[in-house]
């Protein structure tokens, strides 16, 4: 008997679906909801012991939670694996030594004021998905805590204090960061003219069954599973100005376009709307 190749794939998948376990990866691949019969184009799908996280192709810059029994899944084979691959949780290749930034100037030369050894711990958990997105750091010999540096770079990722995001806001777009003692939020995007990342302002409520959360799906993957089935409060995203070093908080609309907008060329419709959804400022901010 023989089988076309569309045959093969789904014999495949059949013989799949009855091993699928925690940890396992598909590129890309559909989900129907059960309850409405929606039906949605997913990316990056890793599965969870009782749901999946995933990216959506139109907004790949935060992760979702669907539970395995509000929906069913079909892809095709090939693009399965057994493994989870190293996926992206930031979106632009650091060019910053490792190390710690006393202040912006520093930083900014690309200078570390410091190459003292450090260890971090993460602590965004509870308030960002991903742990590694908030984080507190400590100089390893002095066994002291890195309090008042601008900036750390430590491996490869880009960190600022919430301390200085305060100190440098813009008085025409202040930041509304809560400030946490010590702590360092980690940077998402850099463009010629900005850094970029959001935070947010509220620790996880309840949520409902689909779950947007920031970071990437490795974060994802290493999160305990009562972190999926919640949802942090609306993220805020944010950005550091270059050339002016202050930092400008994307929430308004009118605001975006009366005091940033022509400083990076950038524009948005607000069709009489205020509120800035964080979605349309990665569309336009973040560019892959």
């Amino acid at each position: 008997m023989k089988f076309n190749l569309n045959m093969k794939k789904l014999l495949s998948l059949l013989i799949l679906c009855s091993s699928f376990t925690f940890g396992q990866y598909v590129k890309d691949a559909v989900f129907k909801l059960k309850k409405d019969g929606k039906i949605i184009k997913a990316k990056d799908v890793i599965f969870q012991k009782d749901g999946y996280d995933y990216n959506e192709f139109n907004d790949p810059f935060v992760n979702l939670y669907l539970l395995k029994s509000d929906a069913d899944i079909s892809f095709d084979s090939v693009n399965y694996s057994t493994s989870v691959p190293e996926l992206k949780q930031t979106f632009f290749k650091n060019s910053f030594p490792e190390g710690v930034y006393e202040t912006i100037d520093d930083f900014n030369k690309k200078q570390p004021t410091s190459t003292e050894r450090i260890e971090a711990k993460e602590d965004g958990e509870g308030v960002y998905n991903n742990p590694k997105d908030l984080m507190l750091f400590k100089y390893i010999d002095k066994k002291q805590l890195v309090k008042t540096p601008f900036a750390v770079v430590y491996n490869g990722d880009v960190y600022f204090n919430l301390k200085s995001i305060n100190k440098l806001e813009s008085k025409d777009m202040k930041v509304t960061i809560p400030v946490i003692m010590n702590r360092f939020i980690r940077i998402r995007y850099e463009d010629d003219n900005y850094f970029y990342s959001e935070f947010y302002p509220k620790k996880r409520e309840a949520g409902s069954n689909v779950l947007m959360y920031g970071g990437g799906a490795l974060g994802a993957l290493i999160a305990t599973n009562a972190m999926s089935k919640t949802k942090p409060g609306k993220s805020i995203p944010f950005i550091l100005l270059k050339g002016e070093d202050k930092f400008y908080q994307l929430d308004n609309c009118l605001n975006f376009n009366e005091f940033l907008g022509g400083k990076i060329n950038s524009k948005i419709e607000c069709n009489g709307k205020n509120e800035l959804n964080p979605k349309t400022i990665r569309n336009i901010l973040i560019k892959e």
